[in-house]
């Protein structure tokens, strides 16, 4: 079965698809082997951030992109926040809390462990 990928609003979607060219096209390209293979990609693709948070990351020629998710049950990604990289650090970012975006709209975070 496979994995599905999906954005958490329609705002983050078009922030999304925003990316430079080069850089949506290797987020594309990671979705893809996600969808497929599912989350546990490791780096260079995919990276833990916190308890319940991991980062993609896509790069290309125009810079470094990055796209905050969390997985749902039912083998369901969520795409939460997506952002260009500017300097070294990730800038501030929105509360990200994965359990309350997900209690929002009546999902659960599954306890699978992700190995990442």
């Amino acid at each position: 079965m496979n994995w599905k990928v999906t954005f958490y609003s329609e705002k983050i979607e078009l922030q999304t698809l925003r990316f430079p060219k080069g850089i949506l096209a290797h987020f594309l390209h990671i979705v893809e082997m996600i969808e497929a293979f599912g989350p546990n990609l490791g780096k260079p693709y995919v990276g833990k951030l916190s308890s319940g948070l991991y980062e993609i990351r896509p790069k290309g020629k125009e810079g470094i992109g990055r796209s905050i998710y969390c997985v749902a049950k039912g083998r369901e990604v969520v795409i939460l926040h997506s952002f260009i990289k500017k300097t070294y650090l990730l800038p501030p970012l929105p509360n990200l809390s994965s359990k309350g975006y997900l209690n929002s709209h009546q999902r659960i975070i599954s306890p699978v462990s992700h190995g990442l």
